[in-house]
Order: structure tokens, then sequence, then C-alpha cells
């Protein structure tokens, strides 16, 4: 871009920037607290304002301030493109009083926790200037003819008493230069280098490897960070180090100028040290993103070498912490998960070992019961029978088994004994008969058989043969009557243990057992999870839900009709209502306020579907096959532009989402739109058919999710439109309508009675 200068002895010089921002959010939960964006016009009538970049940083991490960080962001962008008649200068000033009015009305609504504890850093690249404010510790550096300036030092005016609208005040401007390097970043990137240190690797990196070289070190080191390197260089310049001389400023006063960043020391070298740098040749390792030099000149003096090799030595020793702090943070959390697995498997065994004991103790109790073992007289054989004869049981079954159990106990060491004498060895004369040896010494001896049973009493006769009734009857009846017993009930156990059978081949299923219940309401008509809030809609209320706060109703207005749909404006943390009587209300979980839009809207009935991306609203017709685009504007949203390029008919049009692309759900298939035309996409088939009722995605996730209500899932598909998930629940059939909590990974929906039930998409 032509560069502004004034000065007639230097030659025009036609400068371009590369802008690399390093995000750094390694704890999940400090996510919502750090924001950082970079915003270039589209619109070629708002480029002549450049780009506008920065950050902002909550320190106050409770749940009223998740979300200043993002609305900030938002106003920022907004107000600094929405006119292009004003100059640079005015639009930043409106951008940062917008930005002090945003947090006077967060104050004014009561969270004043965030008072003081908010960083952020605002800076506008257009042509050859730079224009920045800061607030809080951010800071932003220069550097220029290898020296580093601090250009936010002293930036802010020391006040007694906070206020919101004094949170950007001072804004400085300059000029830039061929080479210049400007860093804007937090606080915490100076955790882990100084200023000298953040010089030398400037120095030493080109810019692509300077910024892995922060990356990599932000990464490994911080649990949160954000930093944005500009680099300025000519259109058509090569890379080099080498060193320009010295000008002399025509204003010493800018901090901008070159007095600012003269080196004394570098005027006296000797002219063999004057010569241009050699930037050592350097690497990356693809797979750990580390940066590595080598290529130290062997011909160089006997101190640059030792200077070289206790860099490298230094440098060495930096990354084997690094790697090591990495290791040891890996390490940590495998070793947290196999002592977790193993403590779950030792109270499983614990749990089985007790349930082992309980039913080896009542098997116990259970054979106690029965009567004591038989002695050898023929008084104590008799007590017992006597005692089991008088003990009648309503089963008849089970006292002539208790009978049996009984005889066979009592009966038993007789028996062996008889058995003992009848097999016993024969004489040698009687195994040479006739028999062969081994069937004579199966054959019992029957005299001998006959011969016991006579020495017998009429009681003991009677045990032998109920002993012997018991050993080979009693068997037989008993595995006869367990089995008619497990015939009964197993066919009706085994259709209810099986899922729905059409389901049973698909892929990567999950069946969800016992979704929660979030809460219950009349005829609702959607559910939204925004920021860790959900809120439901039915046909005049809206119900919100907080992490600390149960259900709260808040009513539309009498005259505002009934809730027709509901979509989250996610940049703004709004919830846009759309009535029957065709009127948009916004409703704040703030503010707890709730607002008419104004808006020209098609009729209500042609409405098929709406969406939002950004702080824009799309809304989908039926009658005309449009698909129209609302920008924001004050009060409510501006004049409607048709979106689409082609024409193509709309009239069966179920659901619409947007992230960077619009996804419009059209019967059996989605079709995917980018910058107003269609593009080539289709999602990947099921076993079980998909019929598709509803479709969900934005910007900050990672998926797309789709509702099958016919056959009871959600179907979690990718950008590409692989399959992921399937989570399948029999209350799933019949649902209305869902939401995607990506983020808590969570998913909502509304039951066929109206229930709010959730489950985990883990």
């Amino acid at each position: 871009m032509p560069s502004k200068n004034n000065d007639k002895n230097r030659p025009t010089i036609e400068l371009e920037w590369n802008i690399s921002p390093v995000l750094v959010t390694n704890n999940h939960r400090l996510k919502p607290y750090l924001e950082l964006f970079e915003c270039y016009p589209e619109n070629a009538m708002l480029r002549p304002l450049g780009t506008i970049v920065g950050f902002f940083e909550m320190a106050d991490t409770s749940d009223d301030s998740a979300y200043i960080v993002n609305f900030l962001t938002a106003e920022a962008k907004k107000e600094y493109y929405v006119n292009h008649r004003r100059s640079i200068g005015e639009s930043f000033d409106a951008a940062l009083h917008r930005v002090n009015l945003a947090l006077a009305e967060i104050t004014k609504n009561g969270n004043v926790q965030w008072i003081g504890k908010l960083n952020g850093a605002l800076c506008v690249v257009a042509d050859d200037f730079l224009h920045l404010s800061v607030c809080g510790s951010a800071k932003v550096l220069l550097l220029r003819n290898q020296s580093v300036l601090d250009l936010s030092q002293d930036f802010q005016e020391e006040d007694s008493e906070p206020s919101p609208l004094k949170t950007f005040t001072n804004v400085s401007s300059g000029k830039l230069e061929l080479g210049d390097k400007i860093i804007v970043t937090s606080s915490s990137l100076f955790t882990i280098f100084s200023l000298s240190e953040l010089r030398k690797a400037a120095l030493r990196f080109p810019p692509e490897k300077f910024v892995q070289f922060l990356k990599t070190a932000l990464i490994n080191e911080l649990d949160s960070a954000a930093t944005i390197i500009i680099d300025i260089a000519g259109a058509d310049s090569v890379e080099t180090t080498a060193k320009r001389p010295a000008k002399t400023p025509r204003r010493t006063a800018n901090v901008f100028s070159e007095e600012a960043f003269r080196n004394p020391v570098v005027q006296n070298l000797p002219p063999t040290q004057s010569q241009p740098i050699e930037t050592p040749e350097a690497y990356t390792d693809e797979k750990t993103g580390h940066i590595y030099v080598q290529g130290d000149d062997v011909n160089a003096a006997p101190e640059q070498l030792s200077g070289r090799i206790w860099s490298s030595l230094s440098e060495s020793l930096t990354e084997i912490g690094y790697r090591f702090r990495g290791q040891t943070r890996r390490l940590g959390a495998s070793f947290k998960r196999s002592f977790r697995n193993l403590s779950n498997t030792f109270v499983a065994w614990r749990q089985r070992r007790k349930t082992e004991r309980e039913l080896r103790k009542e098997s116990l109790s259970a054979a106690s019961i029965l009567p004591a073992a038989p002695s050898n007289t023929v008084t104590a054989i008799n007590a017992p029978l006597i005692v089991e004869s008088k003990n009648t049981s309503p089963n008849k079954l089970h006292s002539i088994i208790n009978l049996i159990l009984g005889a066979l106990r009592l009966g038993w060491q007789k028996v062996a004994s008889l058995a003992k004498n009848i097999f016993r060895k024969r004489p040698a004369s009687t195994e040479t008969g006739s028999t062969p040896r081994w069937i004579a010494k199966l054959t019992p001896h029957f005299s001998r058989i006959k011969a016991a049973f006579s020495a017998l009493s009429y009681p003991q006769r009677l045990y032998a043969l109920l002993a012997l009734l018991a050993i080979f009857v009693f068997p037989l009846v008993y595995l006869r009557l367990k089995n008619d017993k497990l015939a009964v009930p197993e066919s009706p156990v085994r259709e209810e243990s099986l899922p729905v059978d059409p389901l049973l081949s698909e892929k990567n299923a999950h069946w969800i057992t016992n979704p929660q219940e979030v809460l219950a309401t009349d005829s609702p008509t959607s559910v939204v999870a925004m920021r860790d809030n959900i809120l439901v809609t039915n046909r005049n209320q809206i119900l919100l839900k907080t992490p600390t706060v149960g259900p709260t109703n808040f009513s539309l207005p009498a005259n505002a009709g009934q809730i027709k749909s509901a979509t989250p404006l996610n940049d703004l943390n709004l919830l846009l209502l759309l009535t029957d009587q065709g009127k948009l209300y916004s409703f704040s979980p703030v503010s707890k306020e709730i607002k008419e839009n104004r808006i020209e809207l098609p009729k209500s009935d042609s409405i098929r579907s709406l969406s939002t991306y950004l702080t824009y609203l799309y809304v989908v017709t039926s009658t005309d096959n449009k698909l129209f685009r609302y920008p924001r504007a004050e009060g409510g949203f501006g004049e409607a532009a048709s979106w689409l390029k082609d024409s193509l008919p709309l009239a069966t049009i179920q659901d619409m989402a947007i992230d960077e692309n619009v996804y419009l759900l059209d019967g059996e298939l989605v079709r995917k739109f980018f910058r107003g035309q269609q593009q080539t996409f289709s999602l990947e088939a099921l076993s079980v058919p998909l019929v598709p009722s509803h479709i969900a995605t934005d910007a900050s996730m990672q998926n797309i999710y789709v509702l099958d209500k016919t056959n009871g899932r959600i179907v979690q598909f990718s950008k590409d439109g692989s399959l992921v998930k399937q989570f399948i629940a029999d209350q799933l059939k019949g649902s209305p309508f869902f939401s995607i909590d990506e983020q808590a990974g969570l998913a909502y929906f509304a039951t066929s009675e109206g229930a709010i039930k959730s489950f985990s998409l883990q």
C-alpha cells in the first residue's frame, strides 16, 4: 500500500505488513476470559481504514465476567468499520469510545467485579501509520534498528477512582518504517522473557521462525496468553538482515522517530564489525514445533565462537527445560488416569468380594436348616427322623425333598459300610473260573448283600431304600423341575434386553439410557444453550436457568404475540425471538430485559427458518425463495440484502445453521453454501437412512449435529460430512427440537411430553 511520506529527500517505499496472532489457552476454563482478533474488511470502501487488531484479557474469572471480552471485541470491530466516510483517527476514537460505553453499560447492570481487572490493547495499521491504545497491563513494543521501545510505558493516567468511561483514554500514533516489528502482548509474556531476550530472539530469527519460537515457548509455559506480531516489509523486498545507516530525524519528540532507536555503541564500532550480520541457518522440528539453529562460522574469531557456543548451550538447556516440563506434565496426567483406573478396579473387586461373601453366608445359613449328621446308634438315628416327620411344610414337594435329603445323610455311613463289605477283594480261588477277572472284580457278592440287608432293623432298611431312591431318582426330578422353571421367563427376558432392532448394526452407535432432566414447561417452542445458560421458550414466556439460579420466567409484552421461533446472537449474548405477528424481540440474560428490535421482515407465515452469524441475521422465506441477510444497526437491524447468488426453491427448507458457511436442511439433504454459492457437500450414508428434522452448528463448533426424531437419535458429523458418533435414545423419538453446547460437552433436547433433558457428548 502506498506510503504517505512527505520527506522529499527519501524515495517513497510501498509498505506491506504481515500479522501473526498467537493465542494460547491450555486451560479450557480460561478460554471465555481471553479474546484475540484481527479484522480486515471485505468491503472495498472500508479498506482505506486498514486493519484493526487487538486482544482483551479478563483477570476476573467469575461467571458474570465470562462474556465481557467477547462482547467488547464485537463492539470494537463493529464501530470501527461502521462508517467509511470517517478518517482513520475518527474511526479509532469512535471504536475506543464505544468500548468505554459498553463497559459503562456492564457496570450499570450491576457487574463491577471486572473493574481494575481488564487488560487490553487496540491497534490500527493503515498505510505506513500505527495507531494504538492500551489498558491495564497490556504492552505494545516496537523493534527498530536493533533496539526495543515500550510504546505503552506510562500510557495510562493514574486515577484515584477508576471509571469505565476512562478505560481507553490515550491514543498514540506514529509512522512505520521498513523492517519495523510491533509486538502487541499480554503481560504474561514477560514471565518467561525479558525485553533483552525478546530483542535477541527477534534479531536472530527470521520473522516466521520468531513467531514459531514465541508460540512454542508460550504453549509449553503458560496456561493462557495473547500475542500479536506485526512485521513491516516492502512489497517487493527480499529478506535481509543488513543494517541500514542511521538517519537524522526531523522530530525527536516522536516515539517512532530515529532518535529513540539510535544506538551509540554501533556508531563507534570499527569498520570490520559493521558488516551485515549473517543469520544462522535454522530449521523447525515438524513433530514438536521447536526451533533449532545450526551452521556456526568456523572462521569466526575465538571470542565470537565462545559467545556462540555459550548461546547455543543456553538455548539447549532452555529447550531441555521446556521438554522436561512438558513431559512431566504429561506423565503427571497419565499417572492420574492410571491411579483412577486402578482405584475403580479395586473398588469393583471389593464390591464383588462382598457380594460373594454375602451369597456364601446365605448358602451356609440355608444348609444349617438341614438335619445334623447321624451317629452309629439306633436311638440317635431315630430321634432326627421323628422330628423331621413332625415338621409339616405348606409345600408338599419341599417337604418330600427335605425328607429324602435327611434320609440320605442319616443312612449314608451305613450304606457306605455295606458297600465296602460287598465289593471287598475276593480270594484267589474265586478268580480262576470261567468268568473273566475284570468282570469278577465288578460283580457284587449277592449272598453278602442279602446277609447284610437281613441284619438291618426295619427302620434301617427303610432308610437304605430311601437313600438308594434319592441317589438315582432325585437328580432326575430336580433337573426336570429346574428346566421347567427356566423355560417360562426365557423368551420375554431376551425381548426386553434387546435395543431397537434396526439400529443394532449402526456404526459408532452410543446408547443413551438415562438422560438427565433439566426442567419441565408447558408447550415449549425452543431450547437454546448459550454461555452456560439454558433458555427455554414457550408461547409467551422465556425460562432462564443459570448454573447458580433455577428457572426464572420472563413474559413478553401484552401485544407481542406468541413466540414462533428463537435463535441466539452469540456475539452480543442475546436471544432473538420471532412472534406470529412478525415482530422481533431480543432478550439479554445479563440485563434480563426484553426489547423490540426495529426490522422489516417478510410475513411471519412465509419465514421457514432464521439464524445468525457474527452480528448478522439470516432469514429464509418460502414465498419469494430468498435468503435475506440483515446487518445489525442501532435499535435493531438494517435493510435486508439477498444473499444467495442463484435462484433456488426454498419452500421445503426445514432448518438452517451457520458457521462461515450456510447449511440448509432440505428434506433428507443438507445443502452447503459459501458466499452465496452452493458447494459440493453430502453427509456420510448410514445403515438406517437418516431422516433429519433439525440441524445445529456455529463458528465455535468443530462438528455438525443432526436430529433424527423418527429413529430417535442425534448424529454427529465432522465439517467435511463424515460420521463421528450416533447418540440413540428412546426419548429422542418425536423430539421437536434440540440444542448443542459443544464446549460443555452436552446436548439438550425436548421430549414429546414437553420435558427438557440433556446427556453428555463424551
